[in-house]
């Protein structure tokens, strides 16, 4: 019984650690269509994705596979292009680290094409 409660102490301090680690990220907000009707899954719903410093964060809640994800700056300078998956609730790190400037990130999947807007200072 004391085993089971340090090891349930520890997963708690865990998954805490974990949502302030995605609370000190800023939100990057995306747009678009994502169409997962066929899906039935109360772990569904897109991609979301964060700026921590000059590093961008794709979170995921369920599995995915063949997600593009490109970064293109002003006048459609690309920065980054890669095809990712994922597993379920993971998050992958953009392995490009940013200059000053605006950036649009484009998922595309199947399922649709999210876009969204940030800017790294």
């Amino acid at each position: 019984m004391r085993k089971l409660r340090k090891v349930t102490i520890f997963t708690l301090i865990g998954v805490f650690c974990s949502l302030l680690t995605f609370a000190a990220k800023d939100k990057i907000p995306v747009e678009g269509e994502w169409n997962e009707k066929d899906l039935r899954s109360i772990f569904s719903g897109p991609p979301a994705v964060s700026l921590e410093g000059n590093v961008v964060y794709i979170e995921f809640k369920r599995a995915l596979s063949n997600l593009t994800v490109t970064i293109a700056g002003t006048n459609n300078n690309f920065y980054y292009q890669e095809t990712i998956s994922s597993g379920p609730n993971s998050s992958y790190e953009v392995p490009y680290t940013l200059p000053e400037g605006e950036y649009t990130i484009y998922l595309t999947h199947g399922y649709g094409t999210l876009t969204g807007v940030f800017e790294v200072e």
